[in-house]
């Protein structure tokens, strides 16, 4: 199962939209491209963002890069 948002999604907006998340990796995307995966961000982080008053920043700005290894 994988979970996916846009990256220029408000932390806040997220948060009013998807109360109930069970994953703890959010994958960011670019938006209108559900295929571009630009990183992901941690639940955890995006709660302790919106608790500290970042609500209306992006999701990307707490964006941690997919390292892979080949």
């Amino acid at each position: 199962v994988v979970y996916r948002v846009a990256e220029d999604t408000p932390i806040a907006d997220f948060f009013h939209s998807e109360r109930e998340v069970p994953f703890s990796r959010i994958l960011l995307h670019k938006p209108g491209n559900q295929d571009d995966i630009t990183g992901y961000v941690l639940k955890d982080r995006l709660l302790a963002a919106q608790l500290d008053g970042e609500g209306p920043r992006p999701m990307k700005s707490l964006l941690r890069e997919i390292i892979v290894v080949h």
